[in-house]
Order: C-alpha cells, then structure tokens, then sequence
C-alpha cells in the first residue's frame, strides 16, 4: 500500500495508544470489525474520508494534525 497510508495509520495507532484506547473501542466507533480497523492502522487498507472524519472526531484532534502530524 501506498507509503502516505502507512504513515497515517502508525499516526492514527499512536494517538490512540497516546489516549490509552482500545482498538475495539476505535472499530466499534468506526463501525468496522477489530480487524479492519487494526488494517487501517497498518496501512493495509485503503482510508476514506469518512472513516478519518469518524476517527479525528473520536480522538478530539483535528485533520490536519492526523494527516501531517503538525
């Protein structure tokens, strides 16, 4: 997969451990199963908008510090 998913999905990994949250709290939040969810933070699967909008709104971060960790 592309190397810019790879690098959002470890940002969205580490916020999440950074919040002390679970990954089945994210998928479930998310609306996808643990196992696609954990995809996602690998980098294995391709992120819509949609799901980042979910995921930044879940963490209380915004968009921007997701995608380029400003």
């Amino acid at each position: 997969m592309d190397t810019i998913i790879k690098e959002i999905g470890a940002r969205l990994r580490g916020m999440r451990e950074i919040l002390d949250i679970e990954p089945e709290e994210m998928a479930k939040a998310m609306g996808v199963s643990k196992e696609d969810y954990l995809a996602y933070e690998e980098g294995e699967k391709d992120i819509s908008f949609t799901f980042l909008y979910h995921a930044v709104r879940h963490l209380h971060i915004n968009l921007t510090e997701l995608l380029t960790c400003d």
